[in-house]
């Protein structure tokens, strides 16, 4: 939803025309998503591919230190805040998406299941599920240790991720 939102600029803050999906993003929210998903590997955006691979250097090795998730951002934040011996006080969250309205809502089962299929990765890794998230069983959430650093690796070229050496389908 939130790149639909910033590449359509549904958003009036953030209306860039010239982005290259804003086209696309015009469309009904199921268009844009299967559209996205069924394209070439070597489209300008690598969507088939790993969509978080910016958390890994060239080599392949995991290089974030911290995951928030954005549904607790103010829990996360409280505590990587004090971890680190930061202060931290809550402000009022900006709202991007419609105010009362579930992610669920824009999704049906065909849609549910195309997310499921193409972006299975990003959604066990980091907890995510359509019935229910469960971000302290994710992999990556929080603090990441050195030993998930270290276990986890990601071929940009081949679009293979490891963890601990077995590849995570």
């Amino acid at each position: 939803m939130s790149y639909y939102y910033h590449a359509g600029g549904h958003n009036r803050n953030y209306v860039n025309e010239s982005h290259y999906d804003y086209d696309l993003a015009q469309k009904p929210f199921k268009d844009f998503v299967f559209a996205v998903a069924e394209r070439d590997q070597l489209d300008i955006w690598p969507s088939k591919r790993f969509i978080f691979f910016q958390l890994f250097d060239f080599e392949g090795d995991f290089v974030v230190d911290w995951v928030n998730h954005t549904e607790r951002l103010d829990e996360d934040l409280r505590l990587m805040a004090f971890c680190h011996s930061y202060g931290y006080s809550i402000k009022k969250p900006q709202r991007v998406a419609r105010k009362g309205h579930s992610y669920l809502e824009f999704y049906d089962q065909e849609l549910i299941d195309l997310v499921r299929k193409v972006w299975h990765r990003e959604l066990s890794l980091f907890g995510y599920d359509f019935e229910i998230s469960d971000f302290d069983s994710a992999l990556i959430s929080g603090k990441v240790s050195n030993a998930i650093k270290k276990s986890l690796k990601y071929n940009w070229i081949e679009d293979k991720m490891t963890i601990n050496g077995e590849v995570l389908v």
